[in-house]
């Protein structure tokens, strides 16, 4: 993690993330609210709204958007701290859960002590994309032997049976007796 934020009239901001708004809550060293609101979840929206600013402690938890969403920050010079949700059961068990309140207890827990989080370092860009490849790669073998498996099932269903083959040959040397 970057040096961290010491300097007098250090902000601390809350993210909650959402697939199309994320609720912003900030608050000054003494934990005073600063700034409220909502960010749509873009980067073009975030950079318009971190972009320039004086160096801030961002802290949202851990999900779909965290990866993208620190690594623009951090480009933006903020320190991003990435909350283990595991270590968040003040938010999750909350009774009153909202975007606002999940932001202000981020935000908060992140001003006093940033161990409370158990901070995660989310994957680089690269490691994503290879392990997107390889998820699908492992997704698109399993939907295709599915479906092999239901052609032969509907042809026994019939009275018939589909010859012997291997997978990549399964079309061609199916493709008569179907």
């Amino acid at each position: 993690m970057d040096q961290s934020i010491s300097e007098s009239g250090s902000r601390f901001v809350g993210l909650d993330l959402g697939d199309r708004w994320s609720h912003v809550y900030v608050t000054d060293e003494q934990g005073e609210v600063v700034e409220e609101g909502r960010v749509r979840t873009t980067p073009a929206a975030l950079r318009e709204r971190f972009e320039g600013r004086a160096r801030m402690r961002v802290v949202m938890e851990a999900g779909t958007h965290s990866p993208w969403m620190s690594r623009l920050l951090s480009e933006l010079g903020h320190e991003v701290v990435v909350a283990n949700p595991r270590q968040l059961g003040l938010i999750s068990s909350n009774d009153s859960k909202s975007d606002r309140i999940d932001a202000e207890l981020l935000c908060r827990l992140g001003r006093v002590d940033v161990g409370l989080l158990r901070p995660i370092e989310p994957r680089s860009a690269r490691a994503m994309a290879a392990r997107a490849l390889l998820r699908s790669r492992d997704v698109a073998v399993r939907t295709r032997t599915t479906l092999i498996n239901h052609i032969r099932g509907l042809v026994k269903a019939s009275g018939a049976r589909l010859p012997r083959s291997s997978t990549p040959a399964f079309a061609k040397k199916t493709q008569m007796a179907v």
